[in-house]
């Protein structure tokens, strides 16, 4: 090591040391559960420039200025560990808004009350995080109506659930009801008919959830006649699976 360069001085990793991390190096931004950091190589800065440099601190460390590759991180010396954590923003943004976070880094030393901070930066997190899908979406039929229920989701950012219908002989587009609810109670039916359901949950940032499974069912004027349907998707290309019963 030189004396009196950065790279004189002993570099400690005790967060690194004493929290746990990410098993994987690099890779892109995601969502690590357990982990308060992940190892990352430092993005190269062409041409780094010293701009600021405290005399102070240098002569207490027992350095001379300099080590821009060094602080720029370009160059990592022995004990240097480069790592970024993922910390809380105190909102998402979203269509509705825009909520920014102001953050900063302070260094903390063996003497309680020597630190260092760093300057504060800003920025915002997006909620691109879809609902899970409803599970076990059923019905049951009377004359005029068909009463609907299944699992919702339990997300602390759920808003409402998207109840669709689609009238299975004609090509009109799907009906959309909204409810707070896990079931819903259809009565805006005629006696005789045959529809499709599929359900989607909808959190606060407006995002959906894919589809439940449909369920079809079909009204007779005569006696209660019910048909199910189990599909995927809506958009699926799937044979149908028919079950009647009631007759």
């Amino acid at each position: 090591m030189d004396n009196g360069s950065i790279t004189s001085l002993e570099w400690l990793s005790r967060f690194l040391d004493e929290t746990p991390g990410d098993e994987v190096i690099g890779g892109i931004p995601r969502q690590v559960p357990g982990a308060c950091w992940s190892r990352v190589a430092p993005t190269v800065v062409p041409n780094p420039t010293l701009r600021l440099w405290s005399i102070e601190m240098a002569k207490e460390l027992g350095i001379n200025a300099g080590g821009e590759e060094f602080l720029s991180g370009n160059k990592t010396t022995n004990g240097m560990d480069p790592y970024a954590a993922v910390v809380p923003t105190l909102g998402d943004s979203s269509a509705h808004g825009m909520h920014m976070s102001t953050f900063m880094v302070t260094a903390h030393t063996e003497d309680v009350s020597f630190w260092l901070d760093s300057e504060p930066m800003s920025g915002y997190s997006i909620d691109n995080l879809h609902p899970s899908v409803p599970m076990g979406l059923a019905f049951s039929t009377s004359p005029g109506s068909v009463s609907l229920n299944w699992s919702g989701p339990v997300e602390e950012d759920f808003s409402y659930f998207n109840i669709y219908r689609q009238d299975i002989l004609t090509n009109e587009p799907a009906v959309v009801f909204t409810t707070t609810d896990s079931f819903y109670v259809d009565q805006e039916l005629s006696d005789v008919g045959a529809y499709e359901y599929w359900v989607t949950a909808v959190d606060m940032s407006g995002l959906e959830s894919d589809a439940s499974s449909i369920v079809s069912a079909v009204l007779s004027a005569e006696e209660k006649m019910g048909m199910h349907v189990l599909r995927y998707q809506p958009h699926q290309q799937v044979e149908d699976s028919l079950l009647t019963t009631g007759f």
